[in-house]
């Protein structure tokens, strides 16, 4: 269903960029803000011990592009961000409790549709959805060597995720935004000694951003 969804984003973005009329404006600028995670394990059945996902904060920077239709408010987002992302995880026996982390070094693409609405001549506010793209670029592998080697974790090489977000926009040139990250896809594998079943997770992400546009 979810990839039906991605697809038809897609198609619209497609077909709103090739009937993009002469008067589209077209500005870049440069993004920023803070990641905030947590993993969703999918991993229930377990013995020895008990894997929790914990709250990690991260950061995303990066060149991003804009494309708008003057008049009805619709247009295009696209960025490009070297994103610090990642998991931290409380792993709990009957005799001992264990922090760890898992970090992710990963190239983003995110491309939205956009929806923009004036409220004056210096403040407007903006809707956005659409597809993001996650490229690994760190160590694939994640919290090894945790608890005894009990616990072991690696990231997947690409992630696919949807975007839903909004903000403000201010004196033409200054954007605050926030946007969730919802995984698709695996983000990471799990393999544990003392889980009776391997399993994985998707990182969900809130992105709190302000952007300057040229």
């Amino acid at each position: 269903m979810m990839k039906k969804i991605i697809s038809t984003m897609l198609m619209v973005m497609i077909s709103l960029f090739i009937a993009m009329p002469a008067n589209a404006q077209l500005k870049f600028g440069i993004k920023g803000g803070a990641n905030l995670s947590k993993g969703d394990f999918s991993t229930t059945k377990q013995s020895v011990g008990s894997l929790k996902a914990n709250n990690f904060s991260g950061f995303f920077i990066g060149p991003m592009a804009q494309i708008n239709i003057p008049i009805i408010g619709l247009g295009l987002d696209g960025a490009l961000f070297y994103s610090h992302n990642g998991t931290k995880y409380t792993y709990t026996t009957s005799t001992t409790t264990t922090n760890g982390t898992n970090n992710q070094n990963a190239i983003e693409i995110p491309i939205d549709l956009r929806y923009s609405l004036g409220l004056g001549s210096l403040l407007g506010i903006f809707f956005t959805a659409g597809p993001s793209f996650t490229f690994n670029i760190g160590n694939k592998d994640g919290f090894t060597d945790i608890a005894n080697n009990v616990v072991s974790s690696k990231w997947k090489n690409q992630e696919v995720a949807i975007n839903l977000g909004g903000g403000i926009k201010m004196m033409k040139h200054l954007e605050i935004g926030l946007n969730y990250k919802m995984p698709l896809t695996q983000s990471a594998t799990i393999n544990s000694t003392t889980l009776l079943d391997n399993g994985s997770y998707k990182n969900k992400t809130w992105q709190l951003s302000g952007a300057y546009i040229f």
